[in-house]
């Protein structure tokens, strides 16, 4: 279970700092630097399985792959800007509810589960009822990009998902699909930070900050999430990762006073402790089902 709460940590802290260093990198050069330190770490990592990889990626499965690119670029771009333009709290909380609810929806129509109906119902009520209180919060144009965004986010995430678990099965192991996801990312990167003449800003400073940025959101929670499904298993690691958007919401008020605000404060809190709840019942009411 400590993989579990150290996938929580080290997720609410990585999307707290790109928020706080989104506003003293150019973010297209934070985006380009934290994904080619991942690029060069994970294919260290596969060093000996790279052909193969690309072999099966490109050769057997070209559709698949391409899906998974695209899914990845958008999935990771909205995982650095909305941090920046909205809340690190914002981002996790509406990628969990509308991955979780994209699943629920596509597991019961896959098996027809009545308990999948009413988690939808649950979550869709819940996702309205966040959605609802930003439209009173934000003005219309923040919050229509707000709602674009979060769901562009949110699907994308399932569809990686989704895919990668198809690749899986087609031969390609997790940890070379995380070496060759990030392609379309770092290319599109690269042209803005080439367009906007960003290398000038390239420092000492700015090399450690985006190393570190890229070992606690794209190394670390990873490798947490990974130890915890092995050590306790998917479903209650999903359900522990519940807490997430809490946690996320706790260190980004804490390290970031400067930006606090109440209204975001009560109304991000309700909601994502609201989710964890949803979460948390639904694990031990199919846990208590299944031991009956």
């Amino acid at each position: 279970m400590i993989y579990g709460f150290l996938y929580i940590f080290s997720t609410a802290l990585s999307l707290v700092f790109i928020s706080k260093f989104g506003v003293q990198i150019p973010e297209e050069l934070m985006i380009f630097l934290t994904v080619l330190i991942a690029v060069a770490f994970f294919h260290i990592v596969n060093f000996g399985n790279l052909l193969n990889t690309y072999k099966i990626l490109i050769a057997k499965e070209p559709k698949l792959y391409i899906i998974n690119l695209i899914s990845a670029f958008a999935m990771w771009l909205g995982s650095f800007l909305i941090p920046i333009y909205y809340s690190p709290s914002i981002t996790v909380f509406t990628m969990m509810g509308i991955l979780v609810l994209s699943s629920s929806i596509y597991a019961y129509k896959a098996t027809g589960n009545r308990v999948l109906m009413w988690k939808i119902i649950s979550i869709a009520i819940l996702l309205a009822y966040f959605y609802s209180g930003y439209y009173r919060l934000y003005l219309p144009f923040k919050f229509v990009v707000m709602l674009a965004s979060t769901a562009i986010l949110g699907v994308s995430a399932f569809i990686y998902v989704l895919s990668s678990g198809k690749l899986n099965k087609a031969g390609v192991l997790a940890k070379q699909i995380l070496a060759a996801r990030f392609w379309l990312l770092l290319v599109f990167s690269l042209g803005l930070v080439i367009k906007n003449q960003s290398f000038k800003f390239i420092t000492g400073e700015v090399l450690l900050k985006t190393l570190f940025l890229c070992i606690i959101t794209l190394i670390l929670p990873i490798y947490f999430s990974q130890k915890s499904i092995e050590k306790i298993g998917a479903t209650k690691s999903a359900t522990i990762f519940g807490l997430t958007p809490a946690a996320t919401l706790f260190m980004d008020t804490l390290l970031q006073k400067d930006k606090f605000d109440f209204a975001h404060l009560l109304h991000m809190g309700i909601s994502s402790l609201t989710l964890a709840a949803i979460l948390a019942y639904f694990y031990l009411y199919e846990t208590i089902k299944n031991r009956s």
